[in-house]
C-alpha cells in the first residue's frame, strides 16, 4: 500500500513527485497487481486500488497525521506486507507500526526526518525526483 501525504505542507511539486513514486511502484510490481493508494492529511480522504497513476485521487490539504493512513493500511484485506508513506515528514507518528507491516518512509525534497521512529526505513528522494 502507498500512503500519500496530502496535507497543507505538501506543495504541488511534492505531490507530483509522489505521483511519480507511485508510478515507479506500479511499474516495479507489475501493473496487473495494482496497489492501494491512500490520500491522507489528518484523515484518510481516499483509499483505492489503482493500476495506473491516472486512477490516483489526491485530496486533502488540512493538518497532518500519517498514523491515520497507517491505521487504514492495517484494516486492508489482505493486509499489505509493506506500506510506503510518501511525505515531507511534518507529521506525528504512532508509537508502533501496523502489525506485520514493514513501513518505508519516502522523504521528499529537503524533508527533515529527525522525528521518524526507529521502525521506519527512511528513503530520501531529491528535489528533482532523484
Amino acid at each position: 500500500a502507498v500512503v500519500v501525504d496530502t496535507s497543507g505542507s505538501m506543495s504541488d511539486g511534492m505531490l507530483a513527485q509522489a505521483l511519480a513514486e507511485v508510478s515507479g511502484i506500479l511499474k516495479g510490481m507489475g501493473q496487473r497487481e495494482g496497489v492501494h493508494v491512500l490520500s491522507v492529511d489528518a484523515q484518510v480522504h481516499a483509499c483505492r486500488k489503482v493500476f495506473r497513476t491516472g486512477q490516483v485521487q489526491l485530496t486533502g490539504g488540512g493538518g497532518t497525521d500519517m498514523g491515520a493512513g497507517l491505521s487504514a493500511v492495517a484494516k486492508l484485506r489482505p493486509v499489505p506486507q509493506v506500506a510506503v508513506v510518501i511525505t515531507d515528514f511534518y507529521t506525528p507518528w504512532p508509537e508502533l507500526p501496523p502489525k506485520n507491516v514493514k513501513v518505508i518512509g519516502v522523504a521528499l525534497g529537503s524533508s527533515n526526518c529527525t522525528n521518524a521512529p526507529q521502525w521506519i526505513k527512511v528513503v530520501r528522494v531529491g528535489d528533482k525526483g532523484e
